[in-house]
């Protein structure tokens, strides 16, 4: 976490450990936050505050208004926000836009609480760093899905079940999740139908970017250790696995080195003898809010350029294992500013659609198409 007042290293670090520690008192934390040493979502993103002590001192819904727009005057009294921060901050209504009132409160279980997975599923795992629109991809799906009729949640884990509903209703307000706190999970059980109106049941799973993060260069006895449930649900149970990785489009947060963590994942994989389990990968470039002609291949020349070693590793299961690989890009839809939007499904209806055609037809295993590029976007070759 960045010292951005610049205090003493000592005392900063000294801060940081009493606050993961639980030994300084709330309202010394809250006074660290008001005068700009802490960013509260930082916090708890990166594990120094538990969700649950995030929500003694912020009761829903999180930071107050007023609070929140007392940091940022003071902020900007010190001098310590840009020109383009400020003017995202202020506009001809409010004196000062407050993204928090724009954030969904999201309900979650904490690694020990989550049930085992159901037998006889898909499971399909949501990886991908912190801040890649892990959260956002699977919401617009369950929108779409639920919009049209296609899927029906299983009351299996309650607080997944409750999940599903926040991320369905966040998305139909069009309003955006806060950060995902470290020590989240869930899986959501639900029944998909293709456009033939088969049954599919699958789970979807989704942990923090922080955990992902964190399973790089480890070895299993860590995982089982530190991670015992990412461990049984991903390796010890016996259903078929379809995995999504999230690129972030716009390279922000902690997504710069994103590739060496997917490569990792990927050989990590193969090394624990997964490939019989895995059925597809599909990899996802989020945040592809830009329009026009040209957007497709400027994804390609972005993937070409920055994760072309991702590409070779997931040809070669393809070749190798016969695991159906496929990319596609995603964006929530037209952004009116830096927190509002209008949702635009037209990604999510072609993914959506994807996911039940891998389940449904499990894709031949002996019919590739003769070029990666003509899977991008849903395309066939002539």
């Amino acid at each position: 976490m960045e010292n951005k007042k610049n205090i003493p290293n000592t005392v900063f670090n000294a801060y940081l450990n009493q606050i993961k520690s639980d030994t300084m008192e709330n309202s010394k934390i809250k006074e660290h936050i008001t005068n700009g040493i802490f960013d509260v979502h930082e916090l708890v993103r990166e594990g120094y505050l538990s969700q649950k002590k995030h929500d003694e001192l912020y009761p829903p819904p999180y930071i107050s208004i007023e609070e929140q727009k007392n940091i940022y005057l003071t902020q900007i009294k010190n001098g310590e926000l840009t020109d383009k921060e400020i003017e995202n901050l202020v506009d001809d209504e409010k004196p000062i836009r407050i993204p928090y009132d724009e954030w969904v409160r999201i309900p979650y279980d904490e690694w020990e609480d989550v049930p085992p997975l159901q037998l006889n599923r898909i499971d399909v795992f949501m990886f991908g760093m912190a801040g890649a629109g892990r959260t956002s991809l699977l919401a617009s799906l369950l929108k779409y899905g639920n919009d049209k009729g296609l899927i029906k949640l299983i009351v299996h884990s309650v607080s997944g079940y409750n999940y599903a509903n926040t991320l369905i209703e966040m998305i139909g307000d069009g309003k955006l999740c806060s950060a995902t706190a470290v020590d989240h999970i869930q899986n959501i059980a639900c029944d998909i139908q293709d456009s033939k109106r088969d049954i599919h049941p699958l789970t979807f799973i989704e942990m923090s970017g922080e955990h992902f993060q964190d399973s790089y260069g480890r070895d299993m006895k860590y995982l089982k250790e530190k991670k015992p449930k990412l461990v049984e649900y991903l390796f010890e149970n016996p259903n078929q696995k379809v995995i999504f990785f999230t690129i972030d489009f716009q390279h922000t947060f902690y997504n710069y080195n994103a590739g060496k963590y997917i490569e990792f994942m990927l050989r990590f994989l193969e090394s624990n003898d997964m490939m019989e389990k895995l059925e597809a990968i599909i990899l996802v470039v989020t945040k592809v809010d830009e329009k026009g002609n040209d957007i497709e291949q400027k994804v390609k020349e972005f993937l070409e350029q920055k994760y072309k070693i991702i590409l070779a590793i997931c040809n070669e299961y393809e070749k190798k294992y016969n695991i159906d690989f496929f990319v596609h890009k995603f964006s929530l839809g037209v952004f009116k500013d830096q927190f509002v939007y209008e949702h635009d499904p037209s990604d999510s209806e072609k993914i959506f659609d994807l996911l039940a055609n891998t389940i449904s037809k499990k894709i031949s295993k002996n019919k590739k198409s003769n070029s990666l590029w003509a899977k991008i976007f849903g395309k066939k070759n002539k």
